[in-house]
Formats: structure tokens, C-alpha cells, sequence
């Protein structure tokens, strides 16, 4: 709150603020709207499983809504579980370093529309490839794998020496 605060109170005037900072719940249709016309996204966890918040948002910034919106990029905790998917097309930010999110965040907001695009292209290439569906026959396939390899280890296991058969033979 203070370091919004600290930034509104430098840069905003009667007409633009550049940080909304939201305290409330939201309802689901009125989150999806503001991730249509953000300039960016940034999730900076610090431990996370698979959030799809970074989904979402590439989705609702396709410009079907409003055209006339170009894409926004997206800033990510490279400790979020959907990190290594995007292959580069977001700005990876370690959440720890200030200085870092600080730059990522001038980087967004003054990247070029063409840059913005390619990225975005890139981005919901990705989501688009990552269905649910995906994962499932990902998981499966990484079951089928270990069930193999545990059942070869079995076939080619060396039983354990016997010291009474061996005594008896």
C-alpha cells in the first residue's frame, strides 16, 4: 500500500493514475475485464504450484473484446509452477530482487506493440498447447513410463543369495 501510494502520488494527476491498487474481492466477470485492458500482468510468487491467473490473462488479451487494445505482457516469478512453459516470452523476474521487478516493470510498459505481439503470439501459443487435457495425457504418459520401468527392474532384478540352498547344493 505504501509504495502504491508513493508511486500514485509521483506520476498520477486528475486524469490518469498509473497504479490501481484493488483491496476487495472482485466478482469473476469484473476480473476478467480488468485483464482484458491491463497494460500488464505481474505474479511475483514466491512458492507456487500451478496458479492460471497468467492463463487467463493471455486469453482475455487477444483483442477480440477490444480491438483497439494491444497486447500486454506479462511479468512472472520464475518461482511459479507455469514459469518454464512461456519459453522467454515473458519477463522472468526473480520476486526477491526489487530492482528487478522494477525493471521488468519499466520494460513492460515501454516495450513496442511489435514486441508486445510476438510475445503474445508466443505466449498463447503455449496456453493453447497446455490444455487440461494436456496435462492429463502428460501424466499418464509419465505413469505409463514409471509403471515400465519398474516392472523391467523387476524382470531383470538379481534375486538375493540363499544361504540354505546354497549350503544345500
Amino acid at each position: 500500500s505504501d509504495i502504491v501510494t508513493r508511486v500514485n502520488s509521483s506520476w498520477a494527476n486528475l486524469a490518469y493514475q498509473p497504479v490501481v491498487y484493488l483491496k476487495q474481492d472482485i466478482d469473476y466477470p469484473q476480473y476478467l475485464a480488468l485483464l482484458t485492458i491491463a497494460d500488464a500482468l505481474m505474479i511475483t510468487s514466491q512458492r507456487e504450484g500451478m496458479n492460471l491467473t497468467s492463463h487467463e490473462y493471455i486469453f482475455c488479451q487477444d483483442g477480440k473484446i477490444y480491438p483497439q487494445q494491444k497486447h500486454g505482457s506479462l511479468i512472472l516469478s520464475e518461482f511459479t509452477g507455469t514459469s518454464s512453459l512461456f519459453n522467454g516470452n515473458e519477463l522472468s523476474v526473480n520476486p526477491w530482487s526489487y530492482r528487478q521487478c522494477a525493471l521488468a516493470i519499466k520494460e513492460a510498459l515501454e516495450m513496442g506493440e511489435e514486441e508486445k505481439t510476438r510475445r503474445w503470439e508466443g505466449l498463447y501459443e503455449a496456453v493453447a498447447r497446455h490444455t487440461g487435457s494436456h496435462w492429463f495425457g502428460e501424466l499418464l504418459r509419465r505413469l505409463d513410463e514409471a509403471y515400465e520401468a519398474q516392472h523391467k527392474r523387476d524382470q531383470t532384478s538379481v534375486p538375493r543369495l540363499s544361504m540354505h540352498r546354497l549350503a544345500a547344493q
